[in-house]
Order: C-alpha cells, then sequence, then structure tokens
C-alpha cells in the first residue's frame, strides 16, 4: 500500500512540474576553473546539457538580500543538474547556486534549486 501511495506521489509532482508549461536549457561550463571564481560567464563556454521541464518562482526584490537567490525552481529528478551549472528559461539566465533533492519514504520526487540571475559580463 505505502509504495503505491509513494509511487502516485512521484507521478503527481512530476505531473505538477511537466504541467507549469515551463522550459529550460540546462547548460554546463565546457571546463571548470575557467573565467572567474564562479565559473565561466559567456555563452559559448557552455555546452547544452539539457532541455528540461521547470517550474520557477521569481523571488520579489526584497528576498534576495534575505535568503541569497533571485529565484528558485523545481525540476525533476532526473535532469541531472548539478551546482554552477546555468538555467536558460526565455531570454533569462540564472546559476544554480544549490540544489535539494526532496525525498518522500525513499524516492526523489523533484530536485529544488536556488538560481543566481546571471548578468553577462561584457568586455
Amino acid at each position: 500500500m505505502r509504495q503505491s501511495c509513494v509511487r502516485q506521489a512521484v507521478k503527481e509532482v512530476r505531473w505538477l512540474i511537466e504541467h507549469a508549461n515551463v522550459r529550460g536549457s540546462l547548460r554546463r561550463p565546457r571546463s571548470t576553473g575557467s573565467g572567474s571564481f564562479y565559473g565561466p560567464h559567456e555563452y559559448e563556454e557552455f555546452v547544452v546539457a539539457a532541455d528540461i521541464p521547470v517550474e520557477l518562482k521569481i523571488l520579489p526584490a526584497r528576498l534576495p538580500s534575505e535568503i541569497g537567490a533571485d529565484a528558485t525552481a523545481n525540476v525533476l529528478p532526473d535532469c541531472a543538474v548539478q551546482e554552477q551549472d546555468i538555467l536558460v528559461v526565455g531570454p533569462d539566465r540564472y546559476r544554480v547556486t544549490d540544489l535539494q533533492r526532496h525525498d518522500y519514504f525513499g524516492s526523489i520526487t523533484h530536485i529544488g534549486l536556488t538560481l543566481a540571475f546571471e548578468r553577462l559580463h561584457h568586455g
């Protein structure tokens, strides 16, 4: 009985994320340690790792100083996201600064991301 409830919960969280109707391009640095302390910043320094469904929440301007994030997102556990990856959603680009796997009775339902808005560096 419990396993069927867990499977149903995992299925429903997947449905919610997929039906948020937002897609993101998950990008990963070609090499580590280039650019700056936070890694590369220019698009040509990244490879597209995946195109994934995303449930995205842009945080109000007053919150970033309180929690250190510009946005949060939920993604599916099979998307293979890593810290320092870049998530591009529409014209906006975010660096994944933290991730947390959400466990429901031994099954990962989704991964919560903490995102920092990336400003492109020129020059």
